[in-house]
């Protein structure tokens, strides 16, 4: 009896190693076409890794409400996130299964066309003015160029298509309005996002210089919470521990600049000395000064929290 039983294990053991190494098809569970964020991405057909990553289900808490009264001060922050930093690698990072298989701009913009996230107008950041799904590709410079050539023959032009795409390299910049408010009740800063906008740079494309940067859209954030918090972040210090694009904004995460600050700012001025952050022609770079200013705004606020304690 004890050695049948001990041949019973062997063979068991045996075939939980086999089955261990045997890598599992996933060619019939595959996701369809047209799911993901990136046309063009493709899932794997058996597990990609040694740890088989298993779906998880997400839920976003709804931001605890605060009260008029227990402000004790209120300030309107906006920042400029440069994607080409290391520390905002997440931003321009390609994508896999668990983040919609694309990078953040190529997922709001899935999302935009899915007509699950609603784009407003870059006229102004105050969601005026929404953008329908279907007009997202001429915004994006989405379509078909006609271009004439001549026949050396017949001496007559001949109309030839190009299909311009979308180049996801061209958004270098984020734009985030946020509201930095002092809550009495909790007893510390509340900082809470209000919009986000991706900055598009325009180049000439016979030459491939720099023209000018511009806005694409604007995206309520508080109502884009839901459907970002369903889709993983790239973590560059752990790719074991997981966050949603929620948990990376909210934790601030990134690495941004001030470029606006309204305390003392009646007008709302950017501290930029030139206008490549609101759309219209300008230096590519951000100035000297605005960095300046920033800082001096980002310790401003720094230093409002402290005497808050002092108090």
């Amino acid at each position: 009896m004890k050695k049948i039983s001990f041949i019973s294990v062997i063979l068991a053991s045996s075939a939980w190693n086999l089955m261990a190494q045997t890598p599992v098809d996933k060619s019939t569970n595959g996701n369809p076409p047209g799911q993901y964020a990136n046309k063009d991405y493709k899932s794997s057909f058996v597990d990609d890794g040694v740890i088989q990553k298993v779906d998880h289900e997400y839920k976003v808490q709804p931001w605890k409400p605060i009260r008029e009264n227990d402000i004790a001060w209120y300030h309107r922050v906006w920042s400029i996130i440069p994607v080409k930093e290391k520390a905002n690698a997440p931003f321009v990072y390609a994508g896999d299964e668990f983040s919609n298989g694309g990078s953040f701009i190529e997922i709001l913009n899935w999302a935009i066309k899915n007509k699950k996230l609603t784009a407003y107008s870059q006229i102004d950041d105050r969601f005026t003015s929404p953008i329908k799904a279907e007009d997202l590709d001429g915004l994006l410079g989405i379509g078909l160029d006609t271009l004439y050539t001549i026949d050396p023959e017949t001496e007559e032009e001949i109309p030839t298509y190009v299909n311009r795409t979308f180049n996801v390299n061209s958004i270098t910049r984020y734009l985030v309005k946020e509201d930095w408010i002092f809550d009495r009740n909790s007893g510390r800063v509340q900082k809470r996002i209000i919009g986000i906008a991706p900055v598009m740079d325009v180049v000439n494309k016979s030459s491939g210089a720099f023209e000018y940067s511009q806005i694409l859209y604007w995206i309520h954030y508080p109502s884009a919470r839901q459907f970002l918090g369903q889709y993983e972040v790239y973590n560059p210090k752990n790719m074991v521990k997981r966050m949603t694009w929620v948990d990376y904004l909210e934790g601030g995460y990134f690495s941004s600049q001030i470029y606006k600050y309204s305390k003392n700012n009646p007008s709302m001025k950017s501290m930029y000395q030139y206008a490549n952050v609101t759309g219209e022609k300008g230096s590519p770079p951000p100035d000297f000064r605005g960095l300046t200013e920033g800082k001096k705004a980002m310790e401003d606020l720094m230093n409002q929290e402290l005497d808050m304690w002092e108090r």
